[in-house]
């Protein structure tokens, strides 16, 4: 029996911030609109693995444009092809939009097949060698980026479409069934994932503090990031995992404070 990771045949679609995975089962295509309509896709990622029948990942208005609007907007997905061949999406001839801004697509295979009217695509990255692409673990399905791909800081801001809908995704995916809080520091990275490289700012810095007393350290607050606090000649009284925490110092010697803000 094969069917589809997502169908749908509603008037409006808006899909933000899943994991529309194959992995090892045998879907046909992965995200099947075949009717059209106004479709949104933000922050997603979508994979196709390598024992999918049918070589089409993403499908707009196969069966017929029957909807009053055929408009898909695609920003900031991840679209990965594990086959050998394939096509990342599928366009009925008289689709009226396509805009797609922000994404990547990794893997063999044709970008398009088929075209719309209009077209706004801008800041895409179309990479046959996922090996290339600077993902942290894709083979164990760990398509988060590292600091050396060429897709942080590489999109751009999406605008808005239809006047009232802000394109530039605000969370990120959180396996396995949860989001979290897309922080950007820089220029918004390509893709369903944002990299962040954060040096801390520790305050107060190079006081003197009396020995067994306690004394308190802050550094940036940035939504959604994992801090992870160390302590020479002290202990962590409390706010280990925050941007603020306690310490009580030692009764011997210097000691030390640092903290490694990890932000995704």
């Amino acid at each position: 029996l094969t069917g589809h990771c997502v169908k749908s045949r509603a008037k409006h679609n808006y899909l933000y911030y899943n994991r529309v995975t194959d992995e090892e089962g045998e879907p046909s295509y992965t995200i099947d609109l075949p009717n059209g309509g106004q479709s949104v896709l933000i922050g997603n990622l979508i994979q196709q693995g390598p024992d999918s029948p049918n070589g089409g990942i993403i499908s707009y208005g196969a069966e017929g444009l029957e909807n009053p609007v055929s408009e898909f907007v695609m920003v900031n997905n991840k679209v990965v092809n594990q086959k050998g061949s394939g096509t990342f999406v599928y366009l009925k001839s008289g689709t009226a939009l396509f805009k797609a801004w922000n994404n990547l697509f990794l893997g063999p295979g044709t970008w398009t097949n088929g075209t719309a009217t209009t077209i706004d695509t801008a800041y895409n990255w179309r990479l046959t060698d996922i090996n290339a692409a600077g993902l942290e673990d894709y083979p164990n399905f760990n398509y988060r980026l590292t600091q050396n791909s060429w897709a942080v800081d590489k999109g751009a801001d999406p605008g808005t479409y239809a006047d009232t809908i802000d394109l530039t995704p605000t969370l990120e995916y959180l396996h396995p069934t949860n989001h979290e809080p897309r922080t950007q520091i820089n220029t918004i990275d390509m893709g369903c994932y944002e990299y962040c490289q954060i040096d801390p700012i520790i305050s107060p810095q190079n006081n003197t503090a009396c020995q067994n007393t306690s004394a308190t350290y802050s550094t940036q607050v940035i939504n959604g990031a994992l801090y992870n606090w160390t302590v020479t000649n002290g202990s962590i009284l409390s706010g280990q995992g925050t941007a603020t925490v306690t310490i009580l110092w030692g009764n011997s010697g210097p000691g030390a404070v640092d903290v490694t803000i990890t932000a995704y």
